[in-house]
């Protein structure tokens, strides 16, 4: 008797600790860019000066990208590209093996709206993207930094930051 009431209470502990991990399958932090570049340098940041400059440089200077959009990959220019822009429809473009991946440091993703995510992108696939560092979601509505992290899985060693911009 005293043996069943042990495997019992095993049994419970052994759910109660292994449920809240299991569902938790995204395990990172989305970072607002703006409040990420306005703390640059100063004590207590989350991210050194030359992190947070190279974010910047990636985000808001002229590099070389491709644009995934519409099922297409278009690429101007003849260097290896450190930025890729994709919209959520295209995101099955980035699942397959293909070289010109291989430089990206900095992925963007074009997000509408929030709700124009159906389910998780498991960054896993990826797998021809041996030098992504950062992802970047770029919300032209409302999102918030919650709602950010429900959109990817498998983030290990990539940071993640969002903005809500206005379109022009």
């Amino acid at each position: 008797m005293k043996i069943t009431t042990i495997s019992v209470l095993m049994g419970w502990l052994f759910l109660f600790f292994l449920i809240p991990f299991s569902s938790s399958a995204q395990n990172y932090k989305a970072y607002n860019l703006d409040q990420i570049l306005n703390t640059a340098g100063k004590a207590g940041t989350l991210f050194d000066v030359a992190q947070t400059e190279k974010v910047r440089s990636l985000i808001y200077d002229l590099n070389p990208t491709i644009f995934v959009k519409d099922q297409s990959i278009k690429s101007y220019q003849e260097e290896n590209p450190l930025v890729l822009r994709v919209t959520p429809d295209s995101w099955n473009v980035l699942t397959g093996t293909n070289p010109i991946f291989n430089s990206v440091e900095l992925l963007t993703l074009e997000l509408p709206q929030v709700n124009n995510i159906s389910g998780l992108l498991d960054l896993s696939e990826l797998s021809s993207f041996n030098s992504l560092s950062y992802i970047f979601v770029e919300c032209t509505g409302t999102c918030t930094a919650s709602q950010v992290e429900q959109i990817f899985r498998s983030t290990k060693n990539i940071t993640v930051f969002y903005l809500v911009t206005t379109p022009q």
